[in-house]
């Protein structure tokens, strides 16, 4: 017994595209806004990093649902759904 979802991938890349601005914007601030404490500087480049690593992670999901909505798309056009 198969299970068959159809997901909508173009909503999808739209929304981790969405996502992976916003944390480019909040990185872009906190590069312009350092810790003033010395004492801070590494809690400040552990959260940097975190927020980095989500922030690629966005661009991968955005690229990969954008790449299936189009494939979704051709395949839909070719079938005449």
């Amino acid at each position: 017994m198969g299970y068959w979802a159809a997901f909508d991938y173009e909503r999808m890349a739209r929304e981790a595209a969405k996502e992976r601005d916003a944390l480019h914007a909040l990185l872009e601030r906190r590069k312009k806004n350092p810790p003033e404490r010395a004492d801070q500087e590494l809690v400040w480049q552990r959260e940097n990093s975190l927020l980095y690593t989500m922030y690629l992670e966005q661009r991968c999901s955005a690229e990969a649902l954008s790449r299936r909505a189009r494939v979704r798309a051709r395949q839909e056009a070719a079938h005449g759904a």
